[in-house]
């Protein structure tokens, strides 16, 4: 079995530029190979906010015992049942527990685009969480193959097609004041449907590479290895760029 995070990426030429400027973390070093990834988050997370002099979050105590106050229990309570249980509320019926399992990873992997919240409720009215999860749920409503080889095969059509996402805008006259020339332009949206073709094509090209089948197939095994989240979030991290949510700030990881 290859080690994926040693793999070659000799076709990431071939992936979206939006992708690649917006994954971050690629190009952040790793920390080292004995440390746990959850300890690191709290360190490099609590060092930058120190570095910084002051606070990135402030408390208001009179602010935090009036909303305790005004806080409609019943109805936090049936936030709180719907967002615990949102796998049982999905409309999908799965052959299995790993393709099951290996659509909440995707599902997973692809929580990004807040960015874009704006330019999606006014296209879609929708934002970037509920894009992603329509898309999702489009790719198995229509038998889409969410497998290593399935993901390398997905097109920005596809993408655009699925989650909702349009790639050109308007149609604007070419030259003012005639209609003659129509010419439309990539949408706002465009670089968000590449960012999220980039993410799956390189995620299935690494699980291909590495030997593995599928997202679940790689977390299954990866857990018979050893079943901890640590390891787990180690394993996942160090395999698929897509998911280092990390960033140099000042010369120091975070």
């Amino acid at each position: 079995m290859v080690l994926i995070s040693e793999l070659s990426g000799d076709s990431d030429s071939q992936l979206p530029l939006a992708w690649k400027t917006g994954c971050t973390g690629e190009n952040v070093a790793l920390p080292p190979a004995d440390t746990n990834y959850l300890t690191s988050v709290r360190v490099s997370t609590a060092r930058f906010i120190g570095s910084t002099g002051q606070s990135l979050v402030g408390v208001n105590p009179e602010q935090v015992r009036r909303y305790v106050d005004t806080l409609d229990a019943a109805k936090f309570d049936r936030y709180i049942k719907h967002v615990n249980g949102w796998t049982h509320k999905l409309p999908l019926v799965f052959d299995n527990m790993a393709q099951e399992l290996n659509f909440i990873a995707v599902l997973d992997l692809l929580q990004l685009g807040s960015g874009f919240r704006a330019e999606l409720h006014y296209a879609a009215n929708r934002g970037a969480s509920d894009t992603i999860r329509f898309g999702c749920i489009s790719f198995h409503i229509s038998q889409t193959h969410l497998d290593a080889r399935g993901l390398q095969a997905l097109t920005l059509g596809d993408i655009s097609q699925n989650f909702g996402i349009p790639l050109f805008g308007d149609e604007r006259p070419m030259t003012k004041g005639s209609s003659a020339v129509m010419v439309r332009e990539a949408s706002d949206l465009r670089p968000l449907a590449e960012i999220i073709l980039g993410c799956l094509h390189d995620t299935g090209k690494r699980l291909e590479q590495g030997g593995y089948s599928s997202l679940a197939d790689f977390i299954l095994k990866m857990c018979t290895e050893q079943p901890t989240a640590a390891h787990l979030v180690k394993k996942l991290v160090s395999a698929f760029p897509s998911l280092r949510d990390a960033a140099d700030i000042n010369g120091q990881p975070v």
